[in-house]
């Protein structure tokens, strides 16, 4: 509770209390009257009356004058105090108990702001103060475990999730042979080490929901439960992000109920995220993972310094390659394998019962059948496989990225020392900040780059506000529209830009590299210079070198160098040679000498 002074207004004769100590008083409720006024007589000779009333809610505390008694203006007259109601649950402050949906507490100042509180129900809110003091708390417990707060998206990030007809179609076709195969994408065993398909039905969904967990994701989220505090924030509705965080932390030790979905604030139908409903006051101890940064970004930002992108994982398009993507596929002998409609009924998650409802229980069928269901399945198996060993290492990667800015992050809290001694409690503000700490990382992946780029941007257009203009540019490379000796990258669209006069300007010369639009991107995944030699618009230009791919991408790499190096050498003038001060001796001779010759110029000049 706080404490208010209500002070007298005027001096005169303090008259008459309305209010008893103990009493509720409302806000512009009549607590006394002053009578007596010095200069304050009306006309008619009456004296002037004046009222003293409540600046605000809360229980009159003490009575400083008595009635009857002389005040002058300022003086204290009585106390009140009052309640910030700083957690507010359905109406009822937490604090004092009061319903401030009632009439008397329906009115809030703008300097009391409230929040609405994150992993709690919608009608628990906070005032801004109260929020600056519970993330102050926060940030000394992690603080003094060492760890950061980690925001960890679902979709295309550590997982791909999918109910399209197809993919339902195209598992009934893969576990019907699973008996007959060496590994299935439904089988128990790939599950387990996360390497398999799950699937359970949404409420509502007559379908299932496939979900394919990303490569080495257990082996991620172990590392990461050690450094962070671990995050969920999705797009997908509450039971859809329930029950994913349930498959991937059954023991729900990992996240322990901190999961955000978009039916938890208003603007996730809008399909956007808000960092400041989980951290309103300060996100400098945040990291995000996540493979779009759009759905972060206001109206006042143009980037998310602490979100580290994921490259988007899409295992059941690469699947759905297969089949050509379709909704719906025409499966051979459909009716020999019960096909299963849109009013599929509910079916548990074992493999067992997945492959009873593909075959409808009917298991007669013929070799030709099989053979043709075989070869699908294997295709089915072909396309997970190559997917997914293409994907393999990408958390791993963002593994590192987090662990280094969690090392540097630390480095810079132990440089500081103490801090929790030289901090004033009230005043308490995190040592260090993860977002100036990714920029800086950011900038050192493309810092000796000379960077140009033909068609790629609209050519009437401003390139500086194209998205792969502005990523480029925090990478820490040098960018231009011309083409230059230290250029070292031309970024060529494989469409537009491949016949152009600045992609022929450049083509023959060993030391630029002329790629496709990719690198960038991808070196922005991987925070690391990707090799060049895997995004090479004319591949043939290794070839031709008859150098190995490896060989030939460090030759051009020491190309540049020493060009880097020819640019930045100094340029000094010829060094003057000094000249040496002459004796006494000499300088005698010299004059000696000079005087001789003028006087000989003389005589020859008398007798011409």
């Amino acid at each position: 509770m706080e404490s208010l002074e209500i002070r007298a207004t005027y001096s005169g004769i303090l008259s008459t209390w309305h209010v008893a100590i103990g009493d509720k008083v409302y806000r512009s409720q009549k607590l006394a009257v002053l009578t007596g006024i010095a200069g304050a007589v009306k006309p008619d000779g009456d004296v002037k009356l004046v009222n003293i009333h409540a600046p605000r809610n809360g229980t009159l505390a003490e009575l400083r004058v008595v009635a009857g008694c002389l005040v002058t203006a300022e003086d204290v007259i009585c106390t009140l105090d009052w309640c910030r109601h700083s957690v507010v649950y359905h109406g009822m402050c937490a604090d004092c108990g009061e319903d401030l949906t009632t009439g008397h507490f329906a009115e809030v100042s703008s300097g009391e702001q409230r929040l609405s509180v994150a992993y709690a129900p919608s009608s628990l809110s906070v005032t801004i103060d109260e929020a600056r003091h519970i993330e102050a708390n926060n940030a000394r417990r992690l603080l003094n475990e060492k760890k950061l707060t980690l925001v960890l998206d679902l979709d295309h990030t550590l997982l791909h999730a999918t109910n399209l007809a197809w993919a339902h179609e195209a598992f009934q076709l893969s576990n019907t042979l699973s008996s007959d195969m060496k590994g299935s994408l439904m089988s128990p065993r790939a599950s387990k080490h996360h390497r398999g398909v799950h699937f359970f039905h949404l409420p509502g969904s007559p379908l299932p929901m496939f979900i394919k967990l990303r490569p080495g994701l257990g082996e991620f989220l172990i590392r990461m439960v050690n450094l962070f505090e671990l995050h969920i924030y999705t797009m997908g509705s509450r039971p859809y992000a329930d029950l994913v965080a349930k498959l991937i932390d059954p023991q729900r030790i990992l996240f322990r109920g901190r999961i955000t979905s978009r039916d938890d604030f208003p603007e996730g139908r809008l399909n956007q995220k808000n960092l400041r409903r989980l951290f309103p006051c300060d996100d400098s101890m945040v990291l995000i993972v996540d493979d779009r940064e759009d759905v972060w970004l206001d109206a006042r930002s143009t980037s998310v310094p602490n979100l580290v992108r994921a490259r988007p994982y899409a295992f059941f398009s690469a699947v759905g390659e297969v089949f050509g993507n379709q909704d719906s596929v025409e499966l051979p002998h459909a009716e020999r394998l019960g096909h299963i409609q849109q009013n599929t009924k509910q079916s548990s998650s074992s493999t067992s019962e997945m492959n009873e409802e593909a075959t409808g229980g009917n298991t007669d069928m013929t070799l030709s059948d099989k053979t043709e269901l075989s070869k699908q399945s294997e295709m089915i198996l072909e396309a997970w496989s190559k997917y997914d060993s293409g994907d393999k290492d990408h958390l791993r990667r963002l593994a590192e990225i987090l662990e280094e800015c969690h090392g540097k992050f630390y480095m810079e809290v132990d440089r500081i020392g103490d801090f929790s001694l030289k901090t004033d409690q009230s005043s308490f503000s995190v040592p260090a900040d993860v977002k100036k700490i990714m920029s800086c990382m950011r900038r050192q992946v493309l810092e000796n780059c000379v960077i140009s780029f033909s068609g790629v941007f609209p050519k009437n257009g401003r390139p500086e506000a194209c998205q792969l203009w502005k990523t480029a540019s925090s990478l820490g490379a040098n960018l231009s529209d011309g083409i230059s000796e230290t250029l070292t990258h031309l970024v060529v669209d494989e469409i537009r830009g491949k016949d152009t006069e600045k992609t022929a300007a450049v083509k023959h010369r060993e030391d630029v590299f002329i790629v496709s639009p990719r690198w960038i991107e991808n070196c922005a995944e991987t925070l690391c210079r990707e090799n060049e030699t895997d995004y090479l618009i004319f591949p043939e230009q290794v070839e031709s070198s008859g150098l190995s791919r490896e060989e030939w991408n460090q030759q051009v790499r020491s190309n540049q160098q020493k060009g880097r190096d020819l640019h930045s050498a100094p340029s000094h003038p010829p060094p003057t040679k000094r000249m040496r001060r002459l004796t006494e001796e000499e300088v005698d001779d010299m004059e000696r000498e000079l005087t001789a010759a003028i006087d000989v110029e003389t005589h020859d000049g008398t007798h011409g």
